[in-house]
């Protein structure tokens, strides 16, 4: 029979717990809605490049598919097919680059906020950690569970 004293030291830490794990939900729900809030975002960004000579301008989306290409109106006077050629593949990687620099600068807080969740080996003894190798199937106990009794 469990006496008083133990019986309170398990109540103490039972709600302990609970506000632990009731923070991490918290966490994790703010995470899922910035993630949300940056998917929706990264969607709709579009980046543009522009070549050296003023020439040519691309235009991207977020996957880095060309939306549009500006021809200046005087190109075709300024400068030879292979040249105009060379100026509009150099605005298209100038474009790619402002995309990914935009959606880099959207994902950053998402990124960020990661430090905010303990990591599985923080809760679970035994539990991979984040830099930890994938088991091997050579290892013994490779597909065993970490969590004590769960495969019972």
């Amino acid at each position: 029979m469990v006496d008083q004293a133990a019986r309170h030291e398990l109540r103490a830490r039972n709600k302990e717990l609970r506000h632990q794990i009731d923070s991490m939900l918290d966490a994790v729900r703010r995470q899922a809605d910035s993630l949300a809030r940056a998917k929706s975002e990264v969607e709709r960004t579009r980046g543009s490049g522009t070549s050296g000579n003023g020439l040519v301008r691309v235009c991207v989306d977020a996957g880095g598919n060309v939306t549009a290409v500006e021809l200046s109106p005087d190109a075709f006077k300024r400068t030879s097919p292979e040249a105009l050629a060379s100026s509009t593949a150099e605005a298209a990687r100038l474009a790619l680059a402002d995309v990914r620099e935009r959606t880099a600068q959207v994902l950053a807080p998402v990124f960020d906020a990661r430090a905010d969740l303990p990591a599985l080996s923080e809760l679970i003894p035994d539990a991979p950690g984040p830099g930890d190798p994938p088991p091997s199937a050579d290892e013994p106990g490779w597909n065993a569970s970490i969590l004590r009794g769960a495969d019972r």
